[in-house]
């Protein structure tokens, strides 16, 4: 025989079902009936204020539990659109309850996948693997320069301005194409994989490694690159040593020596000063 205080324990028992019944529908129809459309014109104003640059958001839309998805993003530069592509933001869930929750967003772009996380004490991670692309060679616009960014590993902090702590680069598939067009027998130079360690101090970043290997030329080397308030400004002072791999094309060795100093066991010195946007061989 049920008892008065069984059946009022039952009730209570399921109680516990009317809280998580009340957040569950809320969530529903914050997710269906949210206004999305003004949502994503407003970023896109935001976007585009913040960063003095215009932003295109399309297929913003928000997904459970608590993330935001955009289907593309896209910003013109001088060198054509850049496009990200599935967007997605959401918290780092295990650092919720930590003394600095963090948030994270992952994108593709370039055929590759590119993460950042950044928290409430102003630090951000970067993250990128596969990144592919090719650009034009600064002053020498008929050669092209292309690679694969492998690995990409930094970590800076956002406030009161953005300082880099540390950054690790790997590029595959160094190259430089259109060498014919400049009167070569051959067309294209590589450079192979190289690695590149980066740290800051103040207002200058410092080349702690620079090495490559596999390529025609091996190089190897470090500097610094005083930042300035335009990027473009900041001041470059690196130091190489190239050795050409055996059997390398004549007609590029005997180029070496019209800008690097060639030394005792067959390698090459050169300097490279002036700014980010116009750099000068010595």
């Amino acid at each position: 025989m049920i008892t008065t205080d069984n059946m009022r324990f039952n009730k209570l028992q399921h109680w516990w079902l009317i809280p998580l019944g009340v957040i569950f529908f809320f969530t529903c129809g914050l997710l269906l009936f949210f206004p999305t459309k003004l949502l994503q014109q407003q970023l896109a104003v935001e976007l585009t204020t913040k960063l003095n640059h215009p932003i295109e958001l399309t297929g913003l839309s928000l997904q459970f539990p608590a993330s935001m998805f955009i289907q593309k993003l896209t910003s013109p530069t001088e060198l054509g659109n850049v496009k990200f592509t599935n967007i997605n933001l959401s918290p780092v869930w295990s650092r919720l309850l930590s003394t600095a929750p963090a948030a994270k967003i992952s994108a593709e772009i370039f055929g590759g996948n590119i993460e950042a996380q950044f928290d409430t004490k102003h630090r951000v991670k970067l993250f990128a693997t596969a990144l592919h692309g090719a650009l034009p060679v600064p002053q020498l616009p008929t050669l092209h320069m292309q690679a694969t960014i492998a690995q990409l590993n930094a970590s800076a902090t956002a406030e009161p301005i953005i300082k880099l702590e540390k950054l690790h680069l790997e590029l595959s598939e160094l190259l430089i194409s259109g060498l014919k067009q400049m009167g070569f027998p051959i067309d294209r130079l590589d450079f192979g994989t190289v690695n590149l360690h980066l740290s800051q101090n103040q207002q200058r970043i410092s080349i702690d490694q620079l090495i490559s290997h596999g390529g025609d030329l091996i190089i190897s080397g470090g500097g610094n690159v005083a930042l300035q308030r335009n990027l473009r400004h900041s001041r470059i002072n690196l130091k190489l040593t190239l050795a050409p791999r055996k059997g390398l094309d004549p007609s590029i060795t005997t180029l070496l020596p019209m800008f690097a100093k060639q030394r005792q066991d067959g390698s090459y010195n050169v300097r490279i000063t002036g700014t980010l946007a116009q750099p000068r061989l010595r």
